[in-house]
């Protein structure tokens, strides 16, 4: 119980600095980079779609592990953690991976547009896995389309609400 505590903490620690850097706290030489008016020009779908990428990687993972903790007990069963987890981890990746973007974007858009947004398409291919029985050949389609889905209407909605 003590490992769990100790590595939940220090995913926390990992996590921290990307939660402050969306607040505002990010150290002086990026805020006066994302400042600077060529910057504002320079951001590029590739650029956005990066920022995108590592949230939703980090929101996921993150999530995931939170979940697991959250969801395991001491029993004999191994696979307590997995249900939890996955729920936790694709909230995660529909919170972060817009998050992402909008840093990505130097805090220009909305954000609140975005999240709503990727939550919706989140719980709609959550929706769509559980209609198609999690199986094949559909349940792969949507695990890939979905996220794609994302990320495009993550850059979009921060690109309209500049």
């Amino acid at each position: 119980m003590r490992a769990r505590w100790i590595a939940g903490g220090i995913v926390l620690l990992a996590l921290a600095p990307a939660a402050a850097m969306a607040q505002g706290g990010a150290p002086a030489e990026l805020r006066l980079k994302w400042a600077s008016p060529g910057f504002a020009q320079s951001r590029s779908t590739p650029a956005l779609a990066a920022g995108g990428l590592i949230g939703g990687a980090a929101g996921a993972l993150g999530g995931f592990y939170v979940g697991a903790i959250l969801g395991s007990d001491d029993d004999d069963d191994d696979l307590d953690f997995l249900g939890t987890g996955v729920s936790v981890g694709t909230i995660g990746e529909g919170l972060l991976l817009p998050l992402g973007v909008h840093v990505a974007n130097g805090r220009r858009g909305s954000y609140m547009s975005s999240a709503l947004a990727s939550l919706g398409l989140a719980a709609g291919g959550l929706l769509a896995l559980e209609a198609a029985h999690y199986d094949p050949p559909a349940a792969p389609i949507i695990l890939i389309a979905v996220p794609i889905a994302q990320l495009a209407a993550s850059i979009v909605i921060e690109r309209a609400t500049d």
